[in-house]
């Protein structure tokens, strides 16, 4: 059975969550992506992970929305497959409006395959229009993964220009000081990425940072490159890993933060 997991992303001003799919065995193991999402993407059925997660992360918001407490930010992925769907934005929109959940409770996560495998069919002007659509909706988007291409920075930049804009930037743990060969090399990276680009440009002054896979000196290191670049947005900078904050099941999560 398929199911999401829930990581917090430390360091956001309220509760920021990330839904991460599982999968669950009859014998009660819980199984990693790598076990069977390339098997779903073979076979096509990616959007049943997409749409399973959508409708658990707007379950447990529409449920803690009864404790009269905040409820949580939680960040999805949008896998090429599901963004293909013609009538994506209309069954996005009904799920939210059954759950009583507002567009901006949820954030959507894309990464740079999507654009390449698009650019091979010539399909990017239909892709960019639902990403524009998503956006009116008033969902927020988030660039997964920035660093593991060479030309992330360059659709940052592409969809700036048709007028979508990325609320946050996810920098892979390969950007990450602790797992770099150095510094002198990371800088290197980043600047061949756009990242100090997108820094010195500020098109969208909301913008904001996670940090994959970080330790301590990871988090200062940012921190530095932020300041020295005048990027001093509150609350600009956050960490997702496991060494700050395990995925946890639906019932553990709503019992962790609220009850």
């Amino acid at each position: 059975m398929l199911c999401p997991y829930f990581q917090q992303i430390v360091g956001s001003p309220s509760l920021h969550l990330e839904a991460l799919i599982r999968q669950e065995t009859i014998e009660g193991n819980v199984l990693l992506p790598a076990d069977f999402l390339p098997q779903m993407e073979t076979d096509g059925r990616l959007s049943d992970v997409f749409f399973t997660v959508l409708h658990q992360s707007c379950a447990l918001i529409n449920a803690l929305s009864f404790l009269e407490t905040p409820a949580p930010q939680i960040n999805i992925n949008l896998d090429r497959q599901t963004l293909e769907r013609p009538f994506l934005t209309a069954e996005i929109k009904n799920i939210l409006e059954e759950n009583a959940v507002s567009p901006s409770q949820i954030k959507l996560e894309i990464k740079e395959d999507v654009f390449i495998e698009n650019i091979n069919k010539h399909t990017l002007t239909p892709l960019f229009d639902t990403l524009k659509t998503i956006q009116n909706m008033g969902i927020p988007l988030c660039m997964d993964d920035f660093g593991t291409g060479a030309s992330t920075g360059h659709w940052y930049f592409e969809m700036e220009k048709r007028g979508i804009h990325i609320h946050t930037i996810k920098l892979d743990g390969s950007l990450m000081p602790s797992n770099a060969l150095n510094e002198q090399t990371l800088h290197a990276q980043l600047k061949e990425y756009g990242f100090y680009e997108i820094l010195r440009q500020r098109i969208n002054s909301s913008l904001s940072f996670v940090l994959e896979k970080a330790q301590k000196t990871d988090v200062v290191f940012y921190k530095k490159i932020l300041e020295d670049n005048l990027f001093l947005q509150a609350n600009a900078l956050s960490v997702q890993s496991y060494r700050h904050s395990m995925p946890e099941s639906f019932n553990t999560t709503f019992d962790t933060h609220y009850t």
